[in-house]
């Protein structure tokens, strides 16, 4: 697979080509755009403070307009919620970033069920989905750094 980032030092950027790709390159008046990261959620409705950490991350570094949370379990809010909330404030690109490690049922059954019928209900805003997290090549990296002192 493709990376959509360039590594700089131990943090990644999206590369320029990438951010054309995703109809993300510059933050329009009248291009208005979302990031929305898809989980499973869970039966508790506490919130979740690391996936907060991280879209808040996301606002900083990416050029969306708007960057939220969306939920495929029972937790809210969830897909369908945001993806009409977002529809209410004028967004017209929206990238759906699946945060799941493996391509289970969510990622390669409900996720891409639920994009289609968002585009046929609403053809004019423009809906991308990138590759799963899992699927990045940098993970195994990830996890090396988290075991770095603790092996050997």
């Amino acid at each position: 697979m493709k990376s959509l980032f360039l590594e700089e030092g131990s943090r990644y950027r999206v590369k320029r080509s990438s951010r054309q790709a995703l109809g993300i390159e510059k933050r329009r008046r009248n291009a208005v755009s979302a990031l929305i990261l898809v989980s499973h959620g869970s039966t508790t409705q506490r919130p979740n403070p690391t996936l907060s950490n991280i879209c808040r991350s996301l606002r900083v570094r990416m050029p969306f307009n708007h960057v939220c949370l969306a939920y495929l379990g029972p937790k809210l809010p969830n897909l369908e919620d945001q993806m009409r909330r977002l529809k209410g404030v004028g967004v017209r690109r929206i990238v759906v970033l699946p945060y799941f490690l493996h391509e289970g049922f969510h990622v390669s059954e409900e996720l891409p069920r639920l994009i289609r019928r968002f585009r046929r209900r609403w053809p004019d805003i423009h809906i991308r989905r990138t590759a799963f997290l899992g699927s990045h090549p940098a993970l195994g990296d990830v996890c090396t750094e988290l075991m770095e002192g603790l092996v050997g």
